[in-house]
Protein backbone atom coordinates (compact mmCIF):
# COMPACT_ATOMS: atom_id res chain seq x y z
CA UNK A 1 0.00 0.00 0.00
CA UNK A 2 3.02 1.90 0.67
CA UNK A 3 4.70 1.49 -2.65
CA UNK A 4 1.08 2.82 -4.23
CA UNK A 5 1.15 6.00 -2.39
CA UNK A 6 4.77 6.65 -3.40
CA UNK A 7 3.75 5.97 -6.94
CA UNK A 8 0.60 8.11 -6.80
CA UNK A 9 2.96 11.22 -5.15
CA UNK A 10 5.94 10.72 -6.89
CA UNK A 11 3.53 11.22 -10.11
CA UNK A 12 1.72 14.05 -9.44
CA UNK A 13 4.98 15.89 -8.30
CA UNK A 14 6.50 15.04 -11.77
CA UNK A 15 3.47 16.40 -13.32
CA UNK A 16 3.97 19.83 -11.32
CA UNK A 17 7.21 20.21 -12.50
CA UNK A 18 6.39 19.72 -15.68
CA UNK A 19 3.49 22.03 -15.85
CA UNK A 20 5.48 24.42 -13.70
CA UNK A 21 8.46 24.19 -16.57
CA UNK A 22 6.70 24.81 -19.50
CA UNK A 23 7.83 28.12 -20.76
CA UNK A 24 6.43 28.12 -23.68
CA UNK A 25 3.19 30.16 -23.92
CA UNK A 26 1.47 32.25 -26.76
CA UNK A 27 2.22 36.14 -26.25
CA UNK A 28 1.44 38.99 -28.61
CA UNK A 29 5.01 40.49 -30.35
CA UNK A 30 5.40 43.76 -31.85
CA UNK A 31 7.54 43.46 -34.80
CA UNK A 32 10.09 46.29 -35.42
CA UNK A 33 8.85 46.62 -38.87
CA UNK A 34 12.38 46.71 -40.48
CA UNK A 35 14.34 43.48 -40.15
CA UNK A 36 13.28 40.02 -41.27
CA UNK A 37 9.55 38.71 -40.79
CA UNK A 38 10.77 35.82 -39.74
CA UNK A 39 13.50 36.45 -36.95
CA UNK A 40 12.79 36.91 -33.70
CA UNK A 41 15.36 39.79 -33.20
CA UNK A 42 12.97 41.54 -35.64
CA UNK A 43 10.57 41.23 -32.45
CA UNK A 44 9.41 42.79 -28.76
CA UNK A 45 7.20 41.67 -25.92
CA UNK A 46 4.05 43.61 -26.12
CA UNK A 47 2.25 45.36 -23.76
CA UNK A 48 1.41 43.42 -20.75
CA UNK A 49 4.20 40.94 -21.00
CA UNK A 50 2.26 39.67 -24.34
CA UNK A 51 -0.85 39.54 -22.92
CA UNK A 52 -2.79 41.81 -24.04
CA UNK A 53 -3.81 42.19 -27.87
CA UNK A 54 -2.22 45.38 -29.48
CA UNK A 55 -3.88 48.20 -31.15
CA UNK A 56 -2.05 48.59 -34.69
CA UNK A 57 -4.28 51.49 -36.18
CA UNK A 58 -6.61 50.63 -39.03
CA UNK A 59 -5.64 47.16 -40.77
CA UNK A 60 -3.65 46.96 -44.00
CA UNK A 61 -0.77 44.94 -45.42
CA UNK A 62 2.52 45.74 -42.81
CA UNK A 63 2.77 43.02 -40.42
CA UNK A 64 2.47 44.93 -36.80
CA UNK A 65 2.33 42.12 -34.29
CA UNK A 66 1.97 38.27 -34.41
CA UNK A 67 0.39 35.84 -31.60
CA UNK A 68 2.46 33.03 -31.34
CA UNK A 69 4.89 31.02 -28.30
CA UNK A 70 7.19 32.41 -26.52
CA UNK A 71 10.85 30.63 -27.23
CA UNK A 72 11.42 27.95 -24.14
CA UNK A 73 14.81 29.49 -23.81
CA UNK A 74 13.62 33.05 -24.02
CA UNK A 75 10.30 34.03 -22.92
CA UNK A 76 10.97 37.52 -24.36
CA UNK A 77 11.37 36.28 -28.00
CA UNK A 78 9.16 34.56 -30.39
CA UNK A 79 10.09 31.19 -31.03
CA UNK A 80 11.90 30.67 -34.61
CA UNK A 81 9.67 27.82 -35.77
CA UNK A 82 6.23 29.31 -34.89
CA UNK A 83 7.20 32.89 -36.34
CA UNK A 84 8.05 30.73 -40.03
CA UNK A 85 4.21 28.81 -39.58
CA UNK A 86 2.50 31.46 -38.24
CA UNK A 87 -1.25 31.80 -39.67
CA UNK A 88 -2.71 34.90 -40.97
CA UNK A 89 -4.98 34.59 -38.19
CA UNK A 90 -2.27 35.28 -35.88
CA UNK A 91 -1.03 38.53 -37.46
CA UNK A 92 -2.42 42.09 -36.86
CA UNK A 93 -1.19 44.66 -39.70
CA UNK A 94 -1.39 48.22 -40.15
CA UNK A 95 -1.40 50.69 -42.92
CA UNK A 96 1.90 52.18 -44.40
CA UNK A 97 2.41 56.09 -43.28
Amino acid sequence: MLALAATFVGFSAFKYVHRTNNHQTEKWFMYDGEGPINEPSSYQLGDGNGETEPDCGPAGLIRCAVFVESDGGSPELPDEDALATVGSSNIKTRTAG
